[in-house]
């Protein structure tokens, strides 16, 4: 197991995460189809696809490249008593190994900054029936004039991040429709971030490897810009309709 797996798989959250915001978001979609079919593309350890299951009442499939993350899943949901209601399936992102005109709802919630926020709407628009929704939450800045040290480092981290306001027009610029958008509070940042400093101290603890105690530093140090960012930026959701033909 690769040493991001082992730090993170037995994290609550891989990510900001505020369920209120998310179930906000999909209220603001309107209904769907009964019976629908739902993608969680890059579930991580399915967090978000047993909020989706629980609020939907509807079987979704959890897509994710980690094994690791997909065994936790499966766990999360047997634990609800939802096993009945998960399809765990490893697959790139990109080509989720759904057929075209066949998905009701995509949700992403932090995790299409792997393959890039215009690239997940050219990859996942064709597989969604027309009238179906992709949700991406995706990081992106809210100023021009954040502190040297936080653009420094996202710059080099995620350089291809956008400034917030790009997401809606360049969703449109791609053929969607444009539903809702919805900022991820700063407090969700706060609960993660202690997370992942609880995580990183357990495993110090421990004498971590040259690899893990790099990653802890890495992370740490990402904690700490987040802390100097004076939000200057987000996770924002935005939710985006396939028109009907």
């Amino acid at each position: 197991m690769d040493v991001t797996t082992a730090f993170f798989a037995e994290l609550e959250m891989l990510g900001p995460h505020d369920k209120a915001t998310s179930l906000k978001v999909l209220k603001a979609i309107g209904p769907l189809p009964a019976a629908p079919r739902v993608l969680d593309l890059g579930c991580g350890t399915g967090q978000q696809s047993l909020m989706l299951a629980r609020a939907l009442g509807a079987r979704v499939t959890s897509v994710d490249l980690s094994e690791v993350f997909l065994e936790r899943a499966r766990a999360r949901f047997a634990e609800g008593g939802l096993q009945d209601l998960v399809e765990t399936r490893a697959a790139d992102m990109r080509n989720p190994g759904e057929p075209a005109d066949s998905v009701d709802l995509i949700w992403s919630e932090g995790a299409a900054y792997n393959i890039g926020f215009r690239q997940a709407l050219d990859a996942w628009r064709p597989i969604l029936r027309p009238g179906g929704v992709a949700v991406i939450a995706d990081a992106g800045w809210l100023t021009e004039d954040a502190p040297e040290p936080v653009r420094t480092f996202w710059d080099a981290e995620y350089p291809d991040m956008l400034d917030a306001t790009d997401f809606p027009e360049m969703a449109a610029a791609a053929g969607y429709e444009v539903v809702a958008t919805e900022t991820v509070p700063a407090s969700a940042w706060v609960a993660y971030y202690d997370g992942v400093l609880k995580r990183a101290a357990e495993l110090r603890a421990g004498n971590p490897s040259y690899e893990m105690e790099t990653l802890i530093r890495d992370l740490e140090q990402e904690a700490e810009i987040f802390h100097q960012s004076a939000g200057s930026y987000t996770y924002l959701f935005t939710a985006l309709r396939r028109p009907a033909d």
